[in-house]
């Protein structure tokens, strides 16, 4: 699949310095919009960690591209801002201290039907630490169960396993825990991992 942020990403470093964000950057920006109906720049910008300039920058190219929409009650989604958001077949789930105890702050991410296209999850890894996490643990869930891919060893985290259920993972899914040592750290190597899985 290809990335629906392909363009703005293709604008980066033609003009002015080198931007402070990426695909993430859109993505969790659209997704945390989606999740409030409406919100201001402000709630943006500190959920993203990323500055007022580069904030309103990214808000510009979203709405040039007519992904959102702004007025003086806050920002929205238009139509195709959640047409590009649903063409994403993940979320971002951020889980609570101690369901991965060797990690600060972990992520979940369940890619539907992706399970069959991880080997051995060191594609996936390599990408969270690319992004700047700890790394990523690449997971199948079939029976019930969380298994490791490649000889299929059951991953027993009975917190995180609940997490996926009450998350709606079925049969075949890819479960992708990202590791971090902050929860935004945590999001984008979640993230980062999940797209080797769906590009």
């Amino acid at each position: 699949m290809k990335s629906p942020f392909s363009e703005l990403l293709s604008q980066q470093g033609v003009k002015g310095p080198q931007k402070r964000f990426g695909a993430f950057h859109y993505f969790k920006a659209l997704q945390l919009i989606s999740d409030a109906g409406r919100t201001g720049r402000k709630r943006i910008a500190e959920a993203l960690s990323i500055g007022e300039g580069s904030t309103r920058t990214l808000l510009n190219e979203l709405e040039q591209h007519g992904f959102i929409s702004r007025n003086n009650a806050g920002v929205v989604l238009t139509p195709s801002g959640i047409k590009v958001l649903n063409a994403i077949p993940f979320r971002l789930y951020r889980l609570p201290k101690g369901t991965v105890p060797f990690t600060p702050s972990s992520c979940l991410v369940i890619v539907s039907r992706a399970g069959s296209k991880i080997t051995n999850g060191i594609l996936q890894r390599d990408e969270a630490v690319r992004a700047g996490g700890s790394g990523a643990i690449s997971l199948i869930f079939t029976r019930g169960e969380l298994l490791i891919p490649p000889d299929m060893r059951p991953f027993e985290f009975p917190k995180l396993l609940d997490m996926c259920a009450d998350a709606g993972a079925v049969e075949g899914d890819a479960v992708i825990v990202g590791l971090g040592n902050h929860e935004l750290q945590a999001e984008m190597a979640a993230f980062y991992a999940a797209m080797t899985l769906v590009e």
